[in-house]
């Protein structure tokens, strides 16, 4: 296999492909928890992350068992 990009044989070289692979989703999984954390405090902020309707119990029902 013969890859040159740059001037480099990339294909002979694994050690620099999985370098990049391992940069690569190392970066990913840094956007993906940082776009996770963002989305979660802008929930908590407007108030629309709770369980609302039938599935939370009302206060006085939680204060007896607790």
């Amino acid at each position: 296999m013969y890859c040159v990009l740059f001037g480099f044989n990339w294909a002979n070289s694994w050690s620099i492909f999985f370098l990049g692979f391992s940069t690569g989703s190392l970066l990913l999984t840094l956007i993906f928890t940082v776009m996770f954390i963002y989305f979660r405090i802008s929930m908590r902020k407007c108030d629309e992350f709770r369980i609302r309707g039938e599935v939370a119990l009302p206060p006085h029902i939680i204060g007896k068992y607790i």
